[in-house]
């Protein structure tokens, strides 16, 4: 399953996000993202290997896109066998506009 999300404001500022997403939750985003990703069995923790350090967008993590150096915008691990549960706080990615986890085991 793919979900486009859209963003739930009108704005002026550059790519549709607001002014204050400019300053983004990087770290705040890369810890719930470690913290899930702990969660998950070996295997599905060794394919997102490369999700490491206190800032997603800064270190070209698997299945991360983002809007500058701080505002995650794509999570998408579609196809990737990934296993485990996904916790409630993914919800922190308030920018999000595309999360892709289609073909994975994954619940919750």
């Amino acid at each position: 399953m793919v979900l486009t999300l859209l963003p739930s404001f009108a704005s002026t500022a550059t790519h549709g996000f607001p002014p204050e997403a400019e300053d983004g939750n990087a770290e705040e985003a890369a810890d719930t993202l470690l913290k899930w990703k702990s969660t998950l069995d070996n295997q599905s923790r060794s394919l997102l290997w490369s999700w490491r350090g206190e800032n997603a967008c800064s270190s070209n993590w698997t299945g991360i896109t983002c809007y500058g150096p701080r505002v995650i915008t794509s999570l998408n691990l579609s196809n990737m066998g990934l296993r485990g549960a996904i916790p409630t706080s993914i919800g922190i990615l308030g920018n999000l506009t595309l999360l892709g986890l289609m073909n994975n085991n994954l619940s919750g």
